[in-house]
């Protein structure tokens, strides 16, 4: 956690911002969750309404690359408990609908020591896949945390769908960026097409309530996704066969390059920070996206009712 209250009593104010910023990515580096903390939106437990520093503070939490951004006082006991955590859900959502998640992950990749583990490779790969091809949910088997912090690492830019059998597991993953977690049944063994077609069925049931793709042709959105899982013999992922793991591109409805034409860069966005990009029609336009960015908050007795 990156406090910046406990930041501003050891180190200069005017150092703050960039010891944030440093933090967050050698957390990201490490393929550690991140968050941030410390007064974001402190002015909304007394009032209604954020103010502009506040709106920034949170926005440049998700550019500089936090998992979650965290609530304390605003929500423990702030008089507008709610207005608080609907208000920078929709910040973050503003905020990550500008980011390029292909100049995301260049960025982190380049600044990745290389050889890379092999379950890191495949992660990367698999997040590199996803991008290439447009896709719409990053899907992972895996009773290790492992795998999804390293894909969430290099931010897809679509929300992580886990399965797994571990609750601990699945614990952890509720702090990861963009990670949805569903726990298995233990004693039920599924084979890989059925875990498949297991986790398409609930994407669609959480469609509404979290923004996951509903893989259904002729609606004009990517239906392909990427898995991320072990061998047909053994698809739920583990420690010990990390060395196995596999990726693939699955169809579920229209295949993104069938949808659009392949376009470059022809100048529409103007780029900043390597990885966001930003044009008029996104600032006026409504954002469809899944928000991705975790917001924590501290319970108190503006939440009992």
């Amino acid at each position: 956690m990156v406090s910046r209250t406990n930041l501003g009593m050891v180190i200069k104010p005017e150092k703050v911002p960039l010891a944030q910023k440093w933090l967050i990515q050698k957390a990201r580096l490490a393929s550690r969750p991140v968050m941030v903390a410390g007064q974001l939106m402190e002015g909304m437990a007394v009032s209604p309404r954020p103010s502009r520093p506040e709106i920034t503070d949170v926005v440049n939490a998700v550019y500089d690359g936090a998992d979650a951004v965290v609530l304390m006082q605003e929500t423990s006991c702030g008089q507008f408990a709610e207005a608080c955590v609907s208000t920078v859900a929709r910040i973050i959502a503003d905020a990550e609908a500008l980011i390029d998640a292909g100049g995301n992950y260049s960025y982190i990749r380049n600044f990745t020591p290389k050889p890379l583990p092999t379950i890191e490779a495949a992660a990367s790969s698999a997040v590199e896949a996803l991008i290439d091809c447009k896709g719409s949910l990053l899907l992972v088997f895996s009773n290790s945390s492992a795998p999804v912090r390293l894909a969430a690492k290099y931010r897809p830019g679509v929300p992580i769908l886990v399965l797994t059998k571990a609750p601990r597991v699945a614990s952890v993953c509720s702090m990861i960026h963009g990670a949805v977690t569903a726990l298995l049944d233990a004693d039920k063994e599924l084979s890989k097409n059925e875990l498949i077609l297991l986790a398409v069925e609930l994407s669609r049931k959480l469609s509404t309530a979290l923004g996951l793709p509903i893989f259904q042709a002729g609606d004009g959105r990517s239906d392909q996704l990427v898995l991320l899982s072990g061998p047909a013999s053994e698809p739920i992922l583990d420690v010990h066969n990390f060395n196995s793991a596999e990726v693939a591109c699955l169809i579920f409805g229209d295949e993104s390059a069938k949808l659009t034409e392949p376009v470059g860069y022809r100048g529409e966005h103007t780029l900043s920070m390597r990885s966001t990009k930003v044009g008029l029609d996104l600032i006026t336009a409504p954002v469809h996206s899944a928000r991705k960015t975790k917001i924590v908050c501290t319970l108190g007795p503006s939440c009992w009712s």
